[in-house]
């Protein structure tokens, strides 16, 4: 690395998609990793300045974009969601570098399918691809690596 060369960012590369330890597909895009803890004000006895605690943490919808979702597991479990089964699962998504080397891990935990998004489809865009985007409740999250 030379001298003044920035090392806290993530290279382009590859994401994997696990559930339960198992990759269940690659996606070219993934947003929506957001957690934030709630700042609650308090005051001390005569003290007048008003002070703050940390509350309640959330944790934001992730949404995972590739041009290819026909991974079934992904499919089949949302399906059962819409029959009103959530089935929390374990999943985990894997930045991967160029030469396939794992950099970074979120875990993500009660995690469950909420949304699908199909592709925009237009004759008149040829060559471009179809995305598909499925979207996941996330009730925790924890940073493996980096």
């Amino acid at each position: 690395m030379g001298a003044g060369e920035r090392r806290d960012y993530l290279p382009a590369g590859y994401f994997d998609f696990e559930l339960d330890g198992v990759v269940v597909g690659h996606f070219s895009e993934i947003q929506g990793l957001k957690m934030e803890t709630e700042v609650v004000p308090y005051t001390d006895g005569n003290d007048p300045k008003r002070h703050f605690r940390p509350g309640r943490t959330a944790y934001s919808k992730a949404t995972v974009k590739r041009g290819d979702l026909r991974s079934p597991e992904l499919w089949n479990w949302y399906q059962e969601v819409i029959k009103g089964v959530a089935q929390r699962k374990s999943a985990s998504i894997v930045f991967k570098d160029r030469t396939m080397t794992e950099k970074l891990r979120y875990n993500l935990f009660e995690t469950w399918p909420c949304a699908w998004e199909g592709p925009a489809f237009n004759s008149e865009e040829e060559g471009k691809h179809q995305v598909e985007s499925m979207t996941f409740v996330v009730e925790d999250i924890q940073r493996v690596g980096g």
